[in-house]
């Protein structure tokens, strides 16, 4: 009897460290994506412009950046690839949505939520990941995953402004 319950608290004790050994290498593995995000701002010192702005804190580059503009007009794809230590505007993405919102009172719809941006990424190490409009970090196994979780958000994210009107 005491042999089992020395037994069933190494069997415990074995669990808790697996978990603890897999929160590890999930947090390291998680640790270059999350310094990577994008977003939509007013450029100020772009007359007060509409832009799609990057950041990658990382001292590596981050390979396959599909960034998903989104509109209630439209959805715009680019594909980039963004440098280590960068914080910026992104030039084709930033285009891309301007030409999209020509004539529109883009304050108005970035204060109401209506243009937002979301992306898919692959890290230095090869990790595929995708940020969705709010934020939030998830990983795949591959592109095609992340590029399905993330088209599945647009198509979410954009059905709710199939009413709106510009």
């Amino acid at each position: 009897m005491a042999a089992q319950r020395t037994y069933q608290q190494q069997a415990r004790q074995v669990r808790a460290l697996e978990d603890a050994e897999h929160r590890r290498e999930e947090a390291e593995r998680r640790s270059q994506a999350m310094q990577f995000s994008l977003w939509v701002s007013i450029v100020v010192e772009d007359r007060n412009q509409i832009g799609v702005r990057v950041s990658n804190a990382n001292s590596e580059p981050f390979y396959f950046v599909t960034v998903y503009s989104m509109t209630p007009l439209a959805v715009n794809i680019i594909r980039a690839t963004v440098g280590p230590n960068t914080r910026r505007p992104m030039p084709r993405p930033t285009r891309a949505l301007r030409e999209i919102l020509s004539g529109l009172n883009h304050e108005r719809l970035l204060e109401a939520g209506q243009i937002m941006v979301a992306s898919t990424f692959r890290d230095a190490r090869g990790n595929w990941w995708f940020r969705d409009s709010l934020g939030n970090l998830a990983g795949g196994d591959s592109e095609f995953d992340v590029e399905k979780a993330c088209r599945q958000h647009v198509a979410k994210v954009t059905a709710a402004w199939s009413d709106y009107n510009v």
